[in-house]
């Protein structure tokens, strides 16, 4: 029986009162988790976030962004964060590149047993295999789950990602997310999952967090269509 693939639906909201409503659309159209997009509110009334999220709390990913939309100074930002982690949602995510500037905050959250994933993107294209290494090798470190994600150019593009989840082994390749954005890398973004991905990403309706998301009901759709094979 071929097993069930994993979507996490990336969420943005500007505030708790969308939050509240789309959280729930997302599970009802079959998300196994959300990711909130932090970076995209303009204030966070934490009382009320932390009253919205609990019900959904263990497949929650919150994912931070140093920059975004959440207008704060970094100090202030840390804060807030930290009571969010107070709820223990089961990811939280880091971007590679600001990793030195939040050691406070991920010492704050491996105290608090929570699973870390350590994100690295690209937006302009997709490095040469041995790059993808080697920044697999640095966020492999300190991550419990590694997500790379670059832009396709090119279908080629799409094998060298993928090809990543070739350099681990059997007992780590379900640590690694990686696949390509963009129209030309959708084909890696729906099988990432068979490579080992524990899950890929998708948007809610055509509210997409990055380019060449799928809602989850295609994404769903997609996967289903699979099944019967």
């Amino acid at each position: 029986m071929m097993k069930k693939f994993m979507i996490c639906t990336s969420l943005k909201c500007k505030n708790n009162f969308e939050l509240k409503n789309k959280i729930k659309k997302a599970f009802d159209f079959g998300s196994d988790y959300v990711e909130i997009r932090l970076d995209y509110f303009k204030e966070i009334d934490v009382e009320n976030f932390k009253r919205i999220v609990k019900p959904f709390i263990n497949k929650c990913i919150l994912t931070y962004r140093l920059n975004g939309y959440f207008n704060k100074k970094l100090k202030e930002k840390k804060n807030i964060i930290k009571e969010l982690i107070d709820l223990k949602p089961a990811y939280i995510d880091i971007e590679e590149e600001y990793y030195k500037k939040m050691l406070d905050l991920i010492d704050y959250i491996k105290n608090e047993n929570i699973q870390l994933i350590i994100s690295w993107h690209d937006f302009n294209g997709t490095p040469s295999i041995n790059k993808l290494r080697n920044i697999l090798e640095k966020i492999r470190e300190n991550g419990d789950l590694y997500k790379i994600v670059t832009t396709a150019k090119s279908i080629n593009d799409n094998y060298k990602i993928l090809s990543l989840y070739d350099y681990l082994n059997s007992n780590e390749k379900n640590k690694l997310i990686a696949f390509c954005m963009g129209e030309k890398g959708l084909i890696s973004r729906i099988l990432c999952v068979f490579a080992g991905a524990p899950f890929t990403y998708a948007s809610l309706f055509n509210q997409k967090t990055a380019p060449g998301q799928l809602s989850i009901i295609e994404m769903r759709k997609i996967y289903e269509i699979f099944k019967k094979f």
